[in-house]
């Protein structure tokens, strides 16, 4: 199943650059205009499936966040920066480690 508002945004992309190239070609004075390359998204029909799967899944804990906040309020929440730093620390090099 194809989500018909991929079409719209596609369509409405390729509207924006036709009106952008017309918009230069007027204030420039008459010149030959080249069309644009359109743009085109095929979606399986595992997208839909995943996109079914995926709307019933929060994107994060509300509960976590609630308690982390009612801690923050309440002075009880602590943050261990070597922790932190240790990680922070792990997760670049990972990046480093990556480019090379």
């Amino acid at each position: 199943m194809v989500d018909i508002s991929i079409k719209s945004v596609a369509g409405a992309a390729k509207a924006e650059r036709q009106s952008r190239t017309s918009q230069k070609s007027g204030s420039e004075g008459a010149r030959s205009v080249a069309s644009t390359p359109s743009d085109s998204v095929h979606l399986t029909p595992l997208s839909g499936e995943l996109s079914k799967l995926s709307g019933d899944v929060p994107v994060f804990d509300t509960a976590k966040v609630d308690a982390i906040k009612q801690a923050i309020r309440e002075g009880k929440f602590t943050v261990n920066a070597e922790a932190v730093a240790d990680r922070l620390l792990s997760d670049v090099r990972a990046l480093v480690s990556k480019k090379d």
